[in-house]
């Protein structure tokens, strides 16, 4: 370990292209959880009350439950790390650990999916 308390660099040390990657996937499983599982999940729970609903409305649901499936998982693997994970202790810099890297890609990924859907929104929403 560095003065810094920075990780050395090594060969295990994941490539730039694995975060990039994570991103990306991130965006992906985004989308899809936005457009296939959040849909289905209060289409079951909901049923006949969630399709009635108007367009702008049902969308807005489907980013709440988008946003709470990333949110628990963002929660868990953060926990997992502050709390379980014996690699990481006091002289270490915590933006130097790459799972706390992988887990600033994938809230960059759900970031710029969230913010692309936004857009979507602002654009849908009838004017006041």
């Amino acid at each position: 370990m560095s003065e810094t308390g920075a990780l050395p660099i090594t060969d295990k040390s994941p490539s730039n292209a694995s975060y990039l990657t994570t991103v990306l996937s991130a965006i992906v499983v985004y989308f899809c959880v936005f457009k296939v599982v959040s849909p289905w999940l209060l289409r079951a729970v909901f049923g006949k009350r969630y399709v009635s609903l108007p367009g702008p409305k049902r969308k807005f649901l489907d980013e709440a439950g988008a946003c709470t499936c990333f949110s628990t998982v963002m929660g868990c693997w953060s926990l997992y790390i502050h709390y379980l994970d014996t690699q990481i202790n006091s002289t270490l810099l915590r933006y130097d650990y790459p799972p706390v890297r992988h887990n600033c890609c994938i809230l960059l990924g759900f970031s710029i999916a969230g913010i692309s859907i936004f857009k979507g929104f602002v654009s849908v929403s009838p004017k006041t």
